[in-house]
C-alpha cells in the first residue's frame, strides 16, 4: 500500500488532472463534455492553488516569506483579471458559434 501511495502523490495527482482536463477541454464539441473538463481541470487547479503558497512557505527565507506569499496572492487575481479582459475581446471579436472553442485551444 505504501508503494502505492508514493507513486499517486500530491504531484502526480494534479499532473494527470491538469492533462485531463486540457484534453477534455480541447477535444469538447459540446458544453456538457466542456464542463465536465473544467470541473476536473478545476480540481487541478485548486489543488496547485494550495500546494504552491505551501511550498513558497517551505523554501523562501524567514524575511521575505511573507512578501513571496503576497505576491502569489497578487498574481492568482490578476491573472483572473486577464483571462476576463480576453474573453470579452475573444466574445466582441470571434462569432459566437465558435468563440467559446477559441479561448480553450
Amino acid at each position: 500500500m505504501r508503494k502505492l501511495e508514493s507513486l499517486w502523490d500530491n504531484e502526480q495527482r494534479l499532473t494527470i488532472s491538469f492533462t485531463i482536463g486540457a484534453i477534455l477541454i480541447a477535444a469538447s464539441y459540446g458544453l456538457a463534455q466542456f464542463i465536465i473538463g473544467r470541473i476536473v481541470l478545476g480540481v487541478g487547479v485548486g489543488g496547485a492553488a494550495v500546494i504552491g503558497p505551501l511550498y513558497i512557505a517551505e523554501l523562501a527565507p524567514t524575511a521575505v516569506r511573507g512578501r513571496c506569499i503576497g505576491v502569489n496572492a497578487f498574481f492568482i487575481p490578476f491573472g483572473q483579471l486577464i483571462a476576463s479582459a480576453l474573453g470579452a475581446i475573444f466574445e466582441a471579436a470571434v462569432p459566437y458559434h465558435i468563440g467559446w472553442r477559441v479561448l480553450c485551444k
